[in-house]
């Protein structure tokens, strides 16, 4: 029997019927074996956010993440294709890419200086060096890095999976297609992803974070300075300010609730919306293209787009926040 058969999972469930309690165990979130499956079969087995096409726009660009445990490469090759790859060289296993993101017209090795071209076909290995041992029926045909299962974009969104038998991407993504869609669709030319990024480890497990995304309780007291800010903002300078911040003042709470709510859209996914207390301070609004906006997806869905905030997890490993700015 492996050892996954041997695990209790029940004993990760507070039921108690008498009492009215159903929850978690706090162990589900710091045990190491589920840790373990979590990573052989959540982040290792499913599709997962890599990058979006913007940060690998141009011909020979490279991106780098994690797969779970795994190291990937993200490439666009001159043709204008994308790959993905485990982000180690087929010789002795050294990692081949060490930066986040760049350009590169071949990937070389720095251990013995194998190099691939953007497709991940290995180029050369060494003999163009002069003679390196190698048997004379020795062949490059079959030492081109490692693809990942599969790799595939959604309106600009790229994602991948390692286990080449996981479902299709649209099987996957499912009901966040309509939140992505609603995210893309407020502009003709598409998203683009602006230069930069703030990093930061989480000392905990990724389950919190998940679940940090979607709860819309602890606004008013996680980022009570921030309201208090804004707060501020609005009364010193009204209508002066060009800026118009948003009351967020009303999402903690204030003294007439906005209307809120989550969607539950399969496959893990989750969307937290509520209310957007300004939605006439908006790009589309400011900008005037909210009549084009109804005409083109009805003034529901417009509606949606416009006057409401969402946060949408992608699971296992994204959030789409469309709110007082949009961010990945």
């Amino acid at each position: 029997m492996s050892k996954d058969r041997n695990i209790d999972f029940s004993s990760y469930l507070i039921d108690d019927k008498e009492k009215g309690i159903y929850r978690c165990a706090r162990k589900a979130f710091t045990d190491p074996d589920i840790f373990e499956l979590e990573m052989k079969y959540i982040f290792e087995k499913n599709w997962l956010y890599l990058c979006h096409e913007s940060q690998i726009a141009k011909p020979n660009s490279f991106f780098t993440v994690y797969m779970g445990r795994q190291p990937v490469l993200i490439t666009r090759d001159k043709e204008g294709e994308i790959h993905g790859f485990i982000n180690a060289c087929t010789h002795r296993g050294a990692q081949l890419v060490n930066t986040g993101c760049g350009s590169k017209r071949k990937l070389v090795c720095p251990f013995h200086m194998w190099t691939f071209d953007m497709k991940g076909e290995l180029l050369d290995c060494g003999e163009s060096k002069g003679n390196v041992g190698y048997s004379d029926d020795f062949t490059k045909d079959d030492l081109g890095l490692q693809k990942i299962g599969n790799i595939e974009s959604y309106r600009g969104f790229v994602f991948g999976v390692l286990d080449d038998n996981a479902c299709t991407l649209k099987e996957h993504l499912g009901e966040t297609t309509h939140m992505i869609d609603m995210l893309v669709d407020q502009s003709d030319d598409g998203l683009e992803i602006l230069p930069g990024a703030t990093s930061y480890t989480y000392d905990g497990n990724w389950k919190l974070q998940a679940e940090n995304g979607v709860d819309g309780y602890h606004l008013e007291s996680i980022h009570g300075n921030y309201v208090m800010t804004i707060a501020n903002r609005k009364k010193l300078q009204g209508e002066q300010d060009k800026v118009k911040p948003v009351d967020v003042g009303a999402l903690a709470g204030g003294t007439t609730p906005l209307p809120a709510g989550y969607y539950d859209l399969g496959n893990g996914h989750v969307a937290l919306w509520a209310k957007f207390p300004s939605a006439a301070d908006r790009p589309l609004h400011v900008g005037g293209r909210m009549p084009e906006i109804e005409k083109k997806f009805g003034a529901e869905k417009a509606d949606f787009m416009g006057g409401y905030l969402r946060n949408t997890c992608i699971y296992p490993n994204v959030f789409l926040m469309d709110q007082m700015s949009t961010q990945i």
